[in-house]
């Protein structure tokens, strides 16, 4: 059995806190920053109360209670620490729009783009017209041959011969498919990216639609998976039920628990939601 969770103290700032339960444990930096599955400068971040370069509040509470499991810190007593001291955002301010003045067919320069693109096309027209009616000969030239005047004509004519290539030789369907115009490959989307941690009968699938913490531990409280989930990634753990989840940001994870859905909006509170599977 682990030490019971400590509460931090209050006269203390949550920077000051962290630092002082990780020397405690002799831990660097680098091996909480590898337990959570987080850069480095996260932790120095959190421990210097540099809270602003970090992402908004909602994912430095995921942080704040993934680092206090680590130190065996009650996690709710160490955000509310935060919440306490965290600044309130600032209210967006909305420029006035201003909308363009709309022009009307009679402006000169609407006048002046209908003219020009008119004339361009009756001269595409006309080009293609005139192409339509001319023969290209690519080979050899048509032979007239001159012949006498058949039986009841007083004057000659003409009989014209084409050459003997293969152009005039194939037939129409092989020119119509000389000409074909081959279909464009679409390559395949790419597969979103996977994060999988087999074991136990029991499994827990979540696919996010945006950036997200997540934490999961079985019945016998193992840690399954802790970490941030970025856009687009699936993460899928197996191990003994009952599980324990925590999610930082419950709108963009879409759930399953052994292949039926499961809807965590209704454990949800301001984005973060925690409960049980099964419930």
């Amino acid at each position: 059995m682990g030490d019971a969770p400590q509460t931090p103290a209050r006269s203390r700032t949550v920077g000051a806190t962290l630092k002082q339960h990780r020397d405690a444990r002799k831990l660097s930096i680098q091996d909480v920053a590898g337990r959570l599955r987080l850069d480095p400068r996260v932790i120095e971040s959190l421990e210097a109360d540099d809270f602003a370069a970090l992402p908004t509040a909602l994912y430095v509470r995921g942080y704040l209670r993934g680092y206090a499991k680590v130190l065996n810190l009650d996690p709710e007593a160490l955000v509310a620490s935060f919440d306490a001291g965290a600044p309130s955002e600032p209210p967006k301010i909305t420029p006035e729009l201003k909308h363009p003045a709309q022009r009307t067919s009679n402006d000169r320069p609407v006048k002046a783009v209908t003219y020009l693109l008119t004339l361009t096309l009756v001269l595409l027209v006309a080009a293609w017209w005139q192409s339509s009616f001319i023969v290209v000969d690519r080979e050899e030239p048509a032979i007239a041959e001159p012949s006498p005047p058949p039986p009841g004509l007083p004057y000659p004519i003409t009989v014209v011969r084409h050459p003997d290539g293969p152009f005039y030789r194939a037939p129409i369907e092989e020119r119509m498919m000389e000409a074909a115009i081959l279909p464009v490959q679409v390559p395949p989307p790419m597969p979103a990216a996977i994060k999988s941690v087999p074991g136990g009968p029991d499994r827990v699938r979540a696919r996010f639609s945006a950036d997200s913490w997540m934490e999961v531990f079985d019945a016998d409280g193992n840690e399954l998976h802790t970490g941030l989930a970025r856009a687009g990634e699936v993460v899928d753990v197996g191990g003994k039920a009952p599980f324990s989840v925590l999610l930082g940001y419950a709108p963009a994870a879409s759930l399953e628990f052994n292949g039926r859905r499961f809807d965590p909006a209704p454990y949800s509170r301001s984005g973060v939601a925690r409960f049980t599977l099964p419930n």
